[in-house]
């Protein structure tokens, strides 16, 4: 005789089982009633299996209504919100199920952008702030007191547990508000990082294969392999292969311990806070700004200047060591694929020769940089914003400027994690936070352009080496 089940505990998997098997016996025991051939314990079979399809009917609703709420949470007042499920892809279709928003495509998300206007409609999973968030996490790690906003939270992941959300490294998701902080001070640090392809990676498994456009060479005068041609009314069509590459990214682990006194998360001011998330931010943004530059691509992601389709501009004749000149620029310019989408990343030792740097004109020279003009309105070089980031490389070395179209390079990453530990520094009363993150990166195209007239271009061009 059949019992009724428990939908508490079940995963879409189980409860998929659950669903098959309740349906095939509900068939045999309708033929019994079309047969007139039904017993006592048959019919006691039957009302249980109602109250077990009713049962999973109802967890269904509950799940779905859960996932409503929460996407009308994570949505923006303009619509550009997360809107992300981040489970429960696929699931049986339940009496008052209702499938997630993003069906078919349920590997990974563009990453959202925000504003601070935006945060006030992301979940905040309860917590007032990252030293309240913090303090959670002490207290659960110490043992003191089990809070439970981290655990009905839907973001939360249990150590080596499988909770919506999850994967086998554990620790605890930061909430949807704090890692929107973390995104944002890490723009303002380094905005360039935003203008990449940015995605979240939320489906099983480490790697994702990206299709791309294999339109290295123009000289036939086509586009991957496509070459339209004028025809006369009774012409031949050309045949066409468009050509295509496969580019894999997988996931690779990075993290970080940092310590805090405990006194500085019970005594937090909102001066302290915007210390702790200051820090946060930017190592995040020295993190990811050094890997789209000089990532080696062996267990990180790959970064331009190590990726075989860089373009690297000769130098003029008889150029002096550390400089650059107004005809390097030029040249690095026309080098430059999309140019229209690319920014000059420099380090700070590059810029007085950028200021100077000029061609020569019939009645006067003409200067290539302009100075910002007032607030968050970045200086150009030939038109183009300039960045400084002391990721790249010293004046006269290779990498001290680039000219790079950020579009162009894809990132992957899974949402931040945040775990801690109160006794690897029992004794000066600290505790040690660790940050991990699981991301990917590398150019979206693997060798440089030949258009139709055999001139070579890139989307990420730098200067030849000038010194001794």
């Amino acid at each position: 005789m059949a019992t009724t089940t428990s939908f508490d505990k079940l995963d879409p998997n189980q409860l998929r089982q659950a669903k098959t098997k309740m349906l095939d016996r509900a068939k045999a025991l309708q033929t019994k009633i079309d047969a007139g051939s039904m017993s006592q314990t048959d019919e006691e079979e039957t009302n249980q299996l109602i109250e077990s399809l009713i049962g999973g009917a109802e967890a269904y609703s509950e799940r779905a209504n859960a996932i409503e709420a929460r996407e009308k949470r994570a949505m923006p007042a303009n619509g550009n919100g997360r809107g992300i499920d981040w489970g429960l892809q696929g699931e049986p279709d339940f009496p008052g199920m209702r499938r997630p928003r993003h069906e078919g495509n349920e590997h990974w998300r563009p990453m959202p952008r925000h504003t601070a206007a935006d945060l006030t409609s992301l979940d905040d999973g309860g917590f007032r702030g990252w030293a309240d968030y913090l303090g959670a996490i002490r207290d659960a790690k110490a043992g003191q007191r089990y809070d439970k906003r981290l655990e009905s939270s839907l973001d939360y992941q249990a150590a080596g547990g499988q909770t919506r959300g999850s994967d086998p490294h554990g620790g605890f998701l930061v909430p949807d508000v704090l890692a929107a902080q973390l995104v944002m001070d890490r723009d303002e640090l380094q905005p360039w990082l935003r203008m990449r392809n940015e995605i979240v990676w939320v489906g099983s498994g480490d790697t994702m294969r990206t299709p791309i456009l294999d339109d290295r060479d123009r000289s036939d005068s086509d586009i991957a392999g496509l070459k339209l041609s004028r025809l006369s009314e009774t012409s031949t069509l050309r045949d066409n292969v468009v050509r295509f590459k496969a580019s894999d990214l997988k996931l690779s682990k990075a993290g970080g311990l940092a310590f805090l006194s405990n006194e500085l998360l019970e005594d937090s001011s909102i001066d302290t806070e915007r210390i702790i998330r200051n820090v946060f931010a930017r190592a995040l943004a020295m993190l990811q700004a050094t890997d789209y530059l000089s990532g080696n691509g062996v267990g990180e992601p790959l970064g331009i200047l190590n990726a075989s389709m860089l373009y690297t501009q000769a130098i003029e004749d008889q150029q002096d060591d550390e400089t650059i000149v107004g005809e390097n620029l030029v040249n690095m310019r026309a080098r430059c694929r999309d140019y229209d989408a690319s920014v000059w990343l420099t380090h700070p030792t590059t810029y007085a020769q950028l200021v100077q740097a000029h061609i020569s004109g019939t009645n006067s020279d003409r200067w290539l940089f302009t100075p910002s003009n007032g607030t968050d309105v970045p200086a150009t070089l030939l038109g183009r914003p300039i960045h400084q980031t002391e990721t790249a490389h010293l004046l006269g070395s290779v990498g001290d400027i680039i000219l790079t179209v950020p579009r162009s390079y894809t990132y992957i990453a899974r949402p931040t994690r945040l775990d801690a530990s109160p006794h690897v520094r029992f004794d000066t009363d600290e505790l040690g936070f660790k940050f991990i993150s699981r991301d990917d990166g590398r150019p979206l195209v693997t060798e440089g352009h030949t258009d139709q007239r055999g001139f070579e271009t890139s989307e990420h061009v730098v200067l030849a080496e000038r010194e001794e």
